[in-house]
């Protein structure tokens, strides 16, 4: 897969473009926080790593538009699974929603969300050396 573009912002969440999509990871429990109750949209697509703790990822996505193909999907999810606790396992469950369906409980600590209707891809944990690498 080859990135349209790269970047990542260290003053907020970590931001990747693939293929046109913008792909945001948050680097704590604050920012997870932060990216999935304030920045996300409804219709924006949600990821979280199953029973293991980690970074909330958002892929932006306009109103009723389609969701994101499943490679844009599987490049997410295995940026989730690499920044959780779960990055040395060979294959890891993602929990893939749309934003909508994601609630934070009211007295939940920092990070802590409860989420609805959802699917769950299977993925390796891949860097973003890996999946972006460096040329030259």
């Amino acid at each position: 897969m080859t990135p349209v573009e790269v970047t990542e912002n260290a003053a907020v969440y970590r931001h990747f473009i693939v293929d046109k999509w913008d792909i945001y990871i948050g680097k704590n429990d604050k920012q997870n926080d932060e990216l999935t109750v304030c920045f996300g949209r409804p219709s924006d697509i949600w990821m979280h790593v199953a029973s293991h703790a980690g970074s909330h990822v958002v892929i932006r996505r306009e109103n009723e538009t389609a969701w994101p193909p499943q490679s844009i999907l599987e490049t997410a999810a295995s940026l989730a699974a690499w920044f959780s606790k779960a990055r040395n396992a060979s294959l890891v469950k993602v929990h893939v929603t749309e934003i909508r369906f994601v609630q934070k409980l009211k007295n939940a600590p920092a990070g802590e969300v409860h989420i609805r209707k959802f699917k769950t891809l299977r993925v390796k944990p891949l860097s973003p050396q890996i999946i972006f690498p460096v040329n030259g």
